[in-house]
C-alpha cells in the first residue's frame, strides 16, 4: 500500500448544508491525500452526501460512530489514518486551492513537524463567491521549537487545530490523542502536547488562506 502524504480528517455531525463545500475544496490541494470522514452520529443528510463522493473518490471514507463528540470522532479518524501528514478539518470549513499543498511542500523541504498558516473567517453569505479561490504563494516566516511557538503566540491563539499540518510521526511516537471528554476547545491540550514535544515548526504566510 503506497501511504498517502496527507490525511484529512473531518468530524461530521449534521452538516449537510456545508460537507460539499469541504469536500470540493480538498479536492483541489495538489497533494495525495486521503480525506477521513467520521460520522458523529448525524441525523440529516451529511453522511448520504459523503458516500456520494465516495462513488466517485476512491480516497474518501466514511466511519461512523454513536454522537461522542469531536474529540472522539477525531480519535478514530487518527485510528484509521495513513498519511504521512495529518490535517483536521471541521464539516463547515473550506480552503483555498493549494493551502495544504504548499504546506506540504515546505514541512519536506524544511524537515518540520508541524506547518501553521493564519486562517481568515468568510461570514456565511460570502461563501459561495469565495469558493474555489486560490491561495497565493506562501512563504517561509519563521522557524520555532514548540516553546517558542507557545510563548509567542499570545493568550494562545494561535493554538488551533485549524491553522496547523501536523507530521503523523509527532503524533504517534508520544501517543497524543484528544481528550475524549472535552467537547469545547479541545484542540487547545491536543496541540500543547505536541508542541511540548517538537523542536521544529514553521509559520508559512503571504496569504490567509482558510476560510
Amino acid at each position: 500500500m503506497i501511504q498517502k502524504e496527507l490525511s484529512v480528517i473531518i468530524p461530521l455531525y449534521n452538516c449537510e448544508k456545508y460537507i460539499s463545500n469541504a469536500l470540493d475544496s480538498l479536492l483541489c490541494q495538489n497533494v495525495a491525500l486521503e480525506i477521513i470522514v467520521v460520522d458523529d452520529g448525524s441525523y440529516d443528510k451529511g453522511p448520504d452526501i459523503v458516500q456520494q463522493y465516495m462513488k466517485k473518490y476512491d480516497f474518501i471514507y466514511l466511519y461512523k460512530q454513536k454522537n461522542k463528540g469531536p474529540s472522539s470522532a477525531r480519535n478514530l479518524g487518527l485510528k484509521y489514518a495513513s498519511g504521512q501528514y495529518i490535517y483536521f478539518m471541521d464539516a463547515d470549513d473550506f480552503l483555498k486551492t493549494n493551502t495544504l499543498g504548499q504546506a506540504i511542500d515546505y514541512l519536506k523541504s524544511e524537515q518540520a513537524q508541524i506547518a501553521s498558516f493564519r486562517p481568515i473567517i468568510i461570514p456565511e453569505k460570502d461563501i459561495t463567491k469565495h469558493l474555489f479561490q486560490p491561495c497565493n504563494n506562501l512563504f517561509l516566516s519563521k522557524k520555532f521549537s514548540g516553546i517558542e511557538y507557545i510563548e509567542q503566540s499570545k493568550a494562545l491563539a494561535g493554538i488551533t487545530l485549524i491553522r496547523h499540518v501536523i507530521s503523523s510521526d509527532l503524533i504517534k511516537k508520544n501517543n497524543v490523542k484528544l481528550n475524549d471528554s472535552l467537547f469545547l476547545e479541545e484542540d487547545y491540550a491536543f496541540l500543547f502536547e505536541l508542541l511540548l514535544n517538537t523542536s521544529d515548526i514553521i509559520v508559512l504566510e503571504g496569504d490567509r488562506p482558510y476560510h
